[in-house]
């Protein structure tokens, strides 16, 4: 896949989505007088993660000799080459990256990409956000999760601590789609992330 067809990837997903009918549509002003802008500009906080598929644009040996030496190569990130040029996700925030590359990596292993293809180590699994000026943001956590093998990437979780201001009466908690489930599994994993059993250690953690 071409670096063109992942940004194609982004717009399409962006352009089919669309508020639930029970949501009156907050458009913002440049909204309503051209037509265009982004969908998410109608929130007060949005973040957007998954695999995004972002590549570093370097050789193999290049990417292995630096993170092996624990230098940084987000300088040849694609992602945030085409974000702060302005063609993708204006206005997002991203936390600082200080984790080994999450792709790709041999499955049951912490070794990268040893098959006859030899894939360059990326950061292809990412958690971008951005918010309003009357929404407070505040980063907690941003990291990978390097215990995890079953899998040619490494998760990415992340944690922030957001304020958002009171909702209105006439607008339904969450589009009428609250799932009560959700939210109390919610709590109980930021309890566990922030205070961890006494004695344990959480399988995560900050380099």
């Amino acid at each position: 896949m071409l670096c063109r067809d992942r940004v194609r990837d982004l717009k399409k997903i962006n352009a089919m989505m669309n508020l639930p009918k029970t949501l009156p549509y907050r458009k913002s002003k440049k909204l309503r007088l051209t037509g265009a802008g982004d969908f998410t500009d109608n929130f007060d906080c949005v973040f957007w993660c998954g695999d995004l598929n972002f590549r570093l644009e370097q050789s193999r040996e290049v990417v292995m000799r630096e993170v092996e030496g624990g230098a940084s190569v987000l300088d040849f990130d694609q992602l945030n080459y085409l974000k702060n040029e302005n063609f993708i996700f204006r206005g997002y925030s991203e936390d600082s990256i200080k984790f080994p590359p999450t792709y790709k990596y041999d499955p049951g292993t912490n070794q990268f990409d040893t098959s006859s293809k030899k894939r360059v180590p990326s950061y292809t699994d990412r958690i971008l956000y951005k918010h309003q000026n009357t929404t407070e943001v505040q980063p907690l956590h941003y990291d990978s999760v390097q215990e995890v093998t079953t899998s040619d990437h490494k998760p990415v979780w992340g944690m922030w601590e957001v304020k958002v201001r009171p909702g209105k009466d006439n607008v339904p908690l969450s589009g009428g789609l609250f799932n009560r489930e959700v939210y109390l599994e919610g709590l109980k994993r930021r309890s566990e992330a922030l205070h961890p059993p006494s004695g344990g250690k959480m399988n995560c953690h900050l380099q």
